[in-house]
Formats: C-alpha cells, sequence, structure tokens
C-alpha cells in the first residue's frame, strides 16, 4: 500500500535472508544425491557433496548450528524506474540477476558446493519449486 514514489525515494537496497541448517561437523559424510535433486539445483554430477550421519553431538539430526544465505538488491536508477513503472516484482529479480545480483538459491548453491549445508535442507529452505 506504499506509494512507489515513496519508496524509491527512501529504500536503497532490499535483503532477502533465509536460514539453513550446518552439516554437523562430528558426523559428515560424503554422499551422492540423487542426480534429478542435483539437475533441479543446478549441481554438478560430477563431485561428492556432504550430509551428516546423525551423531550424539548433532542429537542425531546431521546438523549442527545454523547459517544464513542472502540476496541482496540493490536499488539503482533502472530498478526505480521499473517501481515507478509498476513492473512486477519477478520482471525487475530477472534484471537485478543479469546485472549480477546473487539469488537465494545461488548462495546457497555455493554453501552445498563448499559443504557447509546439504542439498536436501536447500530445497527445504528454498522451496522454489
Amino acid at each position: 500500500g506504499i506509494e512507489p514514489f515513496l519508496l524509491c525515494s527512501s529504500v536503497t537496497c532490499s535483503i532477502a535472508q533465509r536460514l539453513v541448517r550446518l552439516v554437523c561437523p562430528k558426523c559428515k559424510e560424503d554422499y551422492d544425491p540423487e542426480p534429478q535433486i542435483l539437475q533441479k539445483l543446478d549441481l554438478p554430477k560430477d563431485r561428492q557433496y556432504s550430509r551428516g550421519r546423525g551423531c550424539e553431538y548433532c542429537a542425531r539430526t546431521g546438523f549442527r548450528g545454523r547459517t544464513g544465505i542472502y540476496e541482496i538488491l540493490e536499488i539503482d536508477s533502472e530498478v526505480r524506474r521499473m517501481v515507478l513503472a509498476g513492473k512486477q516484482s519477478n520482471e525487475v529479480r530477472e534484471i537485478a540477476a543479469s546485472k549480477g545480483m546473487i539469488l537465494l538459491r545461488d548462495d546457497a548453491r555455493q554453501k552445498v558446493i563448499e559443504g557447509v549445508t546439504t542439498v536436501d535442507e536447500v530445497i527445504r529452505v528454498t522451496a522454489e519449486g
């Protein structure tokens, strides 16, 4: 319900954050996720991924702690024009991504590759279909 010109004059960036669970360092193991899951996340099939087996340290969950995944939208002149023109959020997001904005799922994908979290955790938290 906020007028677009008020948003454009006062907002300089927008940040989205989700928390993902960290793979337990005490019971961390390599495994091969199902190919369709890797395809869904656009992850390479020719590498090992991590998960926790479950141990006393992590209360048999395979996870211990959390970390954030982030998406930061800088409100530049092009985004301002789009907001003022009443463009849909998905259009603004596409333009920002084409200019290098890192999306939530991109940040999460990197954390999977680094072994920080699991493929299943990223799907659970980002739930993009």
